[in-house]
């Protein structure tokens, strides 16, 4: 067998690594494993090496639900600090490099094939070579770019998702003058995301003097499911809400390479989810609707994708 690299994906519950060979072909399938099992990342990759034979990769690179700035890293929605270097010297590694999640996103977007993305909307026809984007609700909102360079890509992270709220929804208006009237500022991801769908529906509860009863974002779904009609109205509002913000993320990054739908929230909202009503409402942004107009939706339907961008990094740097 060629050299072996390590990917992984590690976020709040879940870590998933795979082992792909120095020619970006991968021998084996991701293995899944739950974060409480282990005392650290070393230690769950230590584990997940020894499930596959004790092999020993030369290179890795790991994708990390948090914030990366230098060698300390910590997990934002797990109790996982490390060292970068140590963590290295550790698994025997030649090289480690550790990547926010939404960075190793962007850097699959140009890798992903067709089967692990499905068409939202029109198809579209994207231009070679043009800036990408990614966004996706989940725990929190994450926004990233990809642009090309001299014969590779380059990501481009970011906070996207804490910019500030606007919507042209009069209903959503009312609720987010309770959003301020709560809080000095309110952000893109203070509605959209798993937490923020209940944000919402709590924000549009108080505009309208409805008492809301919900404690969690999946008793909406449930609800919803179950025809409430206030339950209904709050998911296609989020929709709606996340479509329009997605067209913004396309702007600012001039994304006419295409937009990838990622994270975990709409894999619970597909009963709710109309796509070409999506597709409009990404495109419908005035007099700049038709520099959208063929610009590519797609959503992110592959289990493991930060693996593509992980895999991408340690090939073409």
């Amino acid at each position: 067998m060629n050299e072996l690299l390590l990917v992984g994906d590690v976020g709040g519950t879940n870590g998933r690594f795979a082992l792909v060979g120095a020619d970006g072909t991968a021998p084996g399938t991701p293995r899944v494993l739950k974060n409480d099992s282990y005392p650290s990342l070393a230690d769950a990759i230590l584990a997940f090496l020894a499930d596959e034979g004790g092999v020993r990769p030369v290179r890795a690179a790991i994708a990390i639900a948090g914030p990366v700035t230098g060698d300390h890293v910590k997990l934002t929605n797990r109790g996982w600090d490390f060292s970068t270097e140590e963590v290295r010297q550790r698994l025997g590694l030649a090289e480690l490099l550790i990547l926010n999640d939404f960075e190793a996103l962007a850097l699959a977007c140009p890798f992903l094939p067709d089967s692990a993305s499905e068409v939202v909307g029109p198809p579209g026809q994207a231009i070679e070579g043009a800036p990408m984007a990614v966004l996706g609700p989940g725990t929190g909102m994450g926004v990233a770019g990809a642009v090309r360079g001299r014969g590779r890509w380059i990501a481009v992270p970011g906070e996207g998702g804490h910019v500030e709220i606007a919507t042209a929804e009069p209903r959503l208006r009312r609720a987010l003058e309770v959003a301020y009237s709560q809080r000095g500022r309110v952000s893109a991801e203070h509605w959209l995301c798993g937490p923020g769908m209940l944000r919402m529906a709590g924000d549009i509860a108080a505009a309208e003097g409805v008492k809301l009863l919900w404690k969690e974002p999946g008793e909406i779904v449930t609800a919803a499911l179950a025809g409430d009609g206030f339950a209904t109205d709050v998911l296609h509002l989020f929709l709606d809400q996340l479509a329009g913000f997605a067209g913004d993320v396309a702007l600012t990054f001039g994304a006419r390479g295409g937009v990838y739908l990622g994270g975990g929230v709409l894999d619970h909202l597909t009963k709710f989810f109309d796509p070409d009503r999506f597709a409009a409402k990404f495109r419908d942004k005035g007099r700049l609707s038709s520099f959208l107009d063929g610009v590519p939706l797609r959503r992110i339907t592959a289990p493991t994708p930060a693996l593509f961008g992980c895999t991408a990094k340690l090939l073409h740097g």
